[in-house]
């Protein structure tokens, strides 16, 4: 590559400077030049031009700055605040800005641009894009010849390496060509900018305000100006990208949030549809299920005539069939209800020892088919409870129901206690198979069943409904319920309830 050099700036001549200290000696001496006085002269010219030349240079340009060009502030003090203009930068807009702004300021030039080789993905204001950067396609002759090119071309200077120096001929075609574009684009001055993982970028200054020359102070600040300049381009870059990047995630974050709402929204309605489908086709078949259990029941007290025993036998398995399928019917009725929030919970004085005593009454017959002991031992003669009767009798049936039919020897015992005046304690004990610790945390969820039961009791039925059920209703009658169980020992399943139900309950009616 050919370092280019720049021609001193204008300042105070050497040879105005002498002509000045002549006409002084002459005038002030009041003697005319000769020899001797002119050794004299050169000599004394030398020591001072030499000592003070820098001095009144640099002084007599600030002077010029100020009077003519207006530049009040110093040259290195405007190169100090684009150092920091640019440092501060964040986007590529205000990177643009800040070196439009500072570069024209601190060279005085008419316009800054850049030129990119490759075009970063990135988004720019339009308007700054059309007025700072020059598009690759309008300049890419002036990249092709320019190549890896990695020095400061300066136009002036360029002319006159063209004319001057003994170049090859391919390589004085190819800065003829830079010429003439630098020349049609209105370029004085190519900055490269360099890079790590990118093409080349440029930054392209115009001709000077006053016309005037750039000076090495000029190309010097320039080439400390650019490497500078590429690490903020690689951070702004960055930042830029990290800025997108975030967007196009919250963009996408936006749509699939948009699109999980509108999924969630088509389920719930499928779900209120399965709901609604169950709730009604449930009270459609309660009705004719209903009807058979009762002719069933019917034709196996031979109301209708006598039977022989396997007719019996065949109609009690009916019997059996219809009176699960009506208890399957009101469990996902019970389930949807729950679920919806739409159980209704209704508040009336009733005796629980008397409530508990009737499904006793009920039960008893299964508990004897088994041959299986069934007690109820309260502690108190009478336990009133302001609550929903129907409810609570429904939550001591399930747990009756299950303990029962889980059962095998010995029997089930139910104790009813007051534990203040506030709260009663309902106790099922039994003496049945017993539930594995592992399955506990499962035994309230929809559609369970231990794999003791499925293996003990193959034909017990049962949806796994019941104590999912039974749970729900507890806490719905602001109670709680737990259970302890021992393998081959038994379990027992107690739940505290309230004796009086809150008058602010979710759900509660009358």
């Amino acid at each position: 590559a050919i370092t280019l050099q720049t021609c001193d700036p204008p300042g105070l001549p050497l040879n105005r400077l002498f002509i000045i200290l002549g006409l002084s000696y002459s005038y002030f001496l009041n003697e005319p030049m000769h020899f001797t006085g002119y050794v004299i002269f050169a000599s004394i010219a030398a020591v001072i031009i030499t000592l003070t030349y820098d001095y009144i240079d640099h002084n007599l340009q600030n002077i010029l700055d100020v009077i003519i060009f207006k530049r009040k502030i110093p040259l290195t003090k405007r190169y100090q605040d684009l150092q920091e203009a640019i440092i501060r930068s964040l986007g590529l807009s205000e990177l643009f800005k800040s070196i439009q702004v500072g570069l024209k300021d601190t060279m005085q030039v008419k316009h800054v641009s850049f030129i990119f080789t490759n075009k970063p993905q990135l988004q720019i204001d339009p308007k700054l894009e059309k007025k700072h950067v020059i598009p690759a396609g309008k300049t890419s002759r002036l990249l092709k010849a320019l190549g890896n090119h990695n020095e400061i071309l300066v136009h002036e200077e360029l002319i006159r390496i063209i004319e001057e120096a003994n170049l090859s001929k391919s390589r004085k075609k190819r800065f003829q060509t830079i010429n003439a574009e630098m020349t049609r684009h209105n370029i004085a001055v190519i900055v490269p900018i360099p890079a790590k993982d990118r093409s080349f970028c440029y930054l392209t200054l115009s001709a000077k305000k006053d016309h005037r020359a750039f000076s090495v102070q000029d190309i010097e600040m320039l080439n400390a100006l650019r490497y500078q300049l590429s690490i903020a381009l690689e951070n702004v870059l960055l930042y830029e990208r990290e800025k997108q990047f975030n967007l196009r995630l919250q963009k996408e974050v936006a749509e699939a949030t948009a699109k999980l709402r509108k999924t969630y929204n088509q389920l719930k309605s499928i779900d209120k549809m399965k709901d609604y489908i169950i709730d009604i086709s449930s009270h459609e078949l309660r009705t004719p299920a209903t009807v058979i259990k009762s002719y069933l029941w019917m034709v196996l007290q031979e109301k209708k005539g006598k039977l022989n025993r396997k007719q019996k036998e065949s109609l009690n398995k009916a019997y059996q069939s219809t009176e699960r399928l009506i208890q399957l019917i009101s469990d996902m009725l019970d389930v949807s209800r729950i679920e919806e929030g739409r159980m209704k919970m209704v508040r009336e004085n009733f005796d629980l020892v008397i409530s508990i005593q009737k499904i006793i009454d009920e039960l008893m017959i299964k508990a004897t088919e088994k041959k299986l002991f069934l007690k109820f031992v309260p502690t108190d003669k009478k336990i009133v409870m302001k609550s929903d009767q129907e409810k609570v009798e429904e939550v001591v049936m399930n747990l009756l129901s299950n303990a029962i039919k889980y059962t095998k020897d010995g029997g089930v015992t139910i104790t009813v206690e007051s534990i203040d005046k506030e709260t009663v304690k309902i106790s099922v004990i039994d003496t049945g198979i017993g539930i594995p610790d592992e399955e506990l945390e499962k035994l309230f969820t929809k559609f369970h069943r231990t794999e003791q039961t499925l293996v003990k009791f193959p034909t017990a039925g049962g949806t796994g409904l019941g104590l999912f059920i039974t749970k729900s209703l507890v806490e719905l009658l602001e109670g709680t319920i737990t259970v302890e169980s021992e393998i081959g020992k038994g379990s027992i399943f107690s739940c505290t309830l309230p004796k009086q139900l809150s008058g602010d309950h979710v759900g509660v009616g009358g």
